[in-house]
């Protein structure tokens, strides 16, 4: 990964907004938007899925677009799997971009 230099990066002193700060840092450090992504998703399945849903969830992982959803059922993890492409585009919708590119449930 290159590093950033001067002529790459604003500074605060001459007006740069919090936005702009934000846009600089996922830049030259994307896997600080892995990390956000990675927990703004498991925030999002807490409040769409029921508690025994949640419940039966272990982990979450997101890697190049995969996430694995560790989950304890059994019976879940069948029915999650066979609508897999569903929750995946719903969750996508939710988050605003195409974040997620494959689901795999484990």
């Amino acid at each position: 990964m290159q590093e950033p230099n001067d002529d790459d990066l604003q500074y605060s002193s001459e007006g740069m907004t919090s936005r702009e700060v934000l846009q600089s840092l996922l830049r030259w450090y994307p896997g600080i938007r892995t990390h956000l992504d990675l927990v703004a998703l498991a925030k999002l399945w807490q409040r769409i899925y029921p508690s025994f849903v949640t419940n039966a969830t272990t982990d979450f992982t997101l890697q190049r677009g995969v996430l694995t959803v560790h989950l304890s059922n059994a019976a879940l993890r069948n029915e999650f799997n066979m609508n897999r492409d569903i929750i995946r585009n719903n969750l996508n919708r939710e988050l605003g971009r195409e974040v997620i590119t494959d689901i795999r449930f484990r």
